[in-house]
């Protein structure tokens, strides 16, 4: 690597952010690690969050401010502020309303190895950042996160994400086969998450580097109570949108690279399963969630 570039870039995209922007800056820039660069890529917002992110940035080196001609959306601006990354090593997400503990990054770095994605968990708060008493895997139900990569995996295209993109930290390497963001997929981490376990695998601790706000304008919307198991399979034998994953498992046997022989046939299952959608088909569907909701949820 060159002399004087960063080996991590941590990317912000913000938008409306200016109740909570400041803490979350606060918080990247008291981080234990500290050889990074901090890119934030604003999308047209309406309120005082570019002031807020330039004062900042006026105040340490370290952050660049990039600011959008027009609205791209939050999938999107993730993409630009990425795109707007020197040439580091590391890309770590950050979202606007959160809060990063002060080992974030050292942990992510720690753990991530030979992987080409590390994630951990992140602890659920209220506006305020009281915890809720939840992790954000056990919100999403996930007991059991299996080692397996296929099977993490399955967590994400059959049930629920519990791998945060503002808790991940990911390899140049993975962002060079992920980017663009495929057509048809609604979020980058899902996307990030998936790609992941096959193409280089995920790398995942149990160790919270994150408070989560929960305040009723997140993103990924405002669930603070757990779902039981039993609604979780209720919902999912009831429909998925297929969508979303189709084009997910369609990017990944396009841009992977070589996968191996039970990896294909996986993938080719699972394709079949969302893209058939007969009465016939729908049962053989349900039979298969029951099948694979034992294997995720009990562990070995």
């Amino acid at each position: 690597m060159e002399e004087g570039v960063k080996k991590v870039s941590v990317v912000m995209a913000t938008y409306n952010g200016a109740g909570y922007v400041g803490e979350q800056i606060e918080s990247v820039l008291s981080q234990t690690y500290r050889d990074f660069e901090f890119v934030i890529c604003d999308d047209c917002s309406t309120d005082d969050t570019v002031d807020i992110v330039q004062r900042y940035a006026g105040q340490d080196g370290r952050i660049r401010v990039v600011t959008n001609r027009h609205n791209l959306g939050f999938r999107d601006n993730f993409q630009r502020a990425i795109e707007c990354c020197g040439n580091t090593e590391y890309v770590a997400l950050c979202d606007q309303d959160d809060v990063w503990t002060e080992d974030h990054l050292q942990h992510l770095m720690d753990i991530i190895g030979d992987k080409v994605l590390a994630c951990a968990d992140s602890t659920i708060t209220d506006r305020l950042l009281k915890p809720t008493g939840l992790s954000l895997a056990q919100q999403q139900s996930f007991d059991y996160i299996p080692e397996d990569d296929m099977l993490k995996s399955q967590t994400i295209l059959l049930w629920r994400n519990p791998f945060q993109g503002s808790a991940m930290l990911v390899r140049r390497s993975l962002l060079d086969k992920a980017l663009p963001f495929p057509e048809g997929v609604d979020f980058h981490d899902s996307w990030l998450a998936v790609l992941s376990c096959f193409a280089g695998g995920m790398a995942y601790s149990r160790h919270p580097v994150s408070l989560y706000r929960m305040h009723g304008n997140n993103a990924s919307g405002d669930k603070m109570r757990r779902m039981s198991r039993v609604k979780a399979l209720i919902a999912r034998v009831r429909g998925l949108k297929a969508g979303d994953r189709i084009a997910m498992i369609r990017g990944i046997m396009d841009r992977a690279g070589k996968l191996s022989g039970p990896q294909t046939r996986y993938l080719r299952e699972m394709l079949g399963y969302f893209q058939n959608d007969s009465v016939r088909q729908k049962i053989r569907n349900a039979v298969y969630l029951l099948r694979n909701y034992r294997t995720i949820f009990t562990k070995a």
